[in-house]
């Protein structure tokens, strides 16, 4: 199927969204419960926060968490969140899927949902951290086809009801309920997520999802890269009838005065994402994250 040179997008603006940082020093000061305050205040449509379990001394790779760095569990940080916002979707940016049981995520979630009223948006990853996730006891070789099985078995209950299931990777008993699975008249959107242009999260998208999350640092992604996906990924799900994908960037920011904040983020909505969340916003207090955020908003609907 041939595309257009545009992505049609709903006649809407472009949303924002923002990280309250859950990891480093501002998860304590000015702390995640100000930071969702301030961003819902500031004009938040969402607010977001990010997942890994586990610190090691020596990390993996450049980009890992220090030995001793600060990071609140995601799941527990939208929880509190969802006690002082009313209005912005909570974002879970994003799950490392393989390393956790599906049952017990599928609850957590269920009750997030319901304490927000509906305002939970998970999203979901792979992970890269082989010695994390060996250490919560999950293989990481294996990652791949159990995230697949987790994403199935998350996609197939109806109401209360959760299908049994027997894969490679998963044994879901019969008669198993999650009451309720979600805020009446809510099911909770699943997000893709990934770095950049990731092949297994686009297929994980468009099988599963109802939107795509990639990641990147300012000025690391690969625009023509991005347009093409986005075409592809609405056509594939127009050819097979199904509703358009919601896809959201996630723009990590050297901080509130980052130079990519006035431009980056109106780059990444021209090319047709729906909303951009901006990590990295808060490294100065609570006044300089919220005037970023309102910097950006205004650079979105100019």
């Amino acid at each position: 199927m041939s595309h257009q040179e545009t992505i049609e997008k709903p006649p809407a603006r472009t949303r924002l969204g923002v990280e309250a940082e859950n990891m480093g020093q501002p998860a304590l000061n000015p702390g995640v419960i100000a930071m969702a305050r301030a961003s819902e205040a500031a004009g938040a449509d969402s607010i977001s926060v990010s997942d890994h379990l586990l610190s090691f001394a020596a990390p993996a790779r450049e980009s890992a968490p220090d030995s001793d760095a600060i990071w609140l569990e995601a799941l527990t940080c939208l929880a509190a969140m969802a006690s002082v916002t009313t209005r912005a979707k909570l974002v879970a940016s994003v799950i490392i899927l393989p390393q956790r049981n599906v049952l017990e995520l599928m609850k957590t979630a269920a009750t997030i949902d319901v304490l927000s009223q509906g305002r939970l948006v998970l999203g979901v990853g792979s992970g890269w951290n082989a010695r994390e996730m060996a250490a919560l006891g999950y293989d990481f070789a294996t990652r791949g086809q159990r995230m697949d099985e987790m994403l199935h078995v998350m996609r197939s209950g109806h109401g209360a009801a959760v299908p049994p299931y027997r894969g490679a990777q998963l044994d879901v008993p019969d008669g198993v309920l999650m009451a309720p699975p979600a805020w009446p008249g809510h099911t909770v959107p699943l997000y893709i997520g990934g770095a950049g242009v990731s092949r297994p999260s686009i297929r994980r998208a468009l099988a599963y999802g109802d939107g795509w999350m990639p990641y990147s640092p300012a000025g690391q992604y690969d625009v023509p890269a991005l347009r093409r996906t986005l075409l592809e990924m609405h056509d594939a799900r127009a050819s097979l009838g199904r509703p358009r994908l919601d896809a959201i960037f996630k723009l990590s920011v050297s901080g509130h005065a980052d130079p990519a904040l006035d431009y980056q983020p109106a780059e990444l909505a021209a090319l047709g994402f729906d909303e951009i969340i901006i990590q990295g916003v808060w490294d100065a207090g609570l006044e300089p994250g919220i005037a970023a955020i309102k910097r950006v908003r205004a650079t979105l609907d100019a």
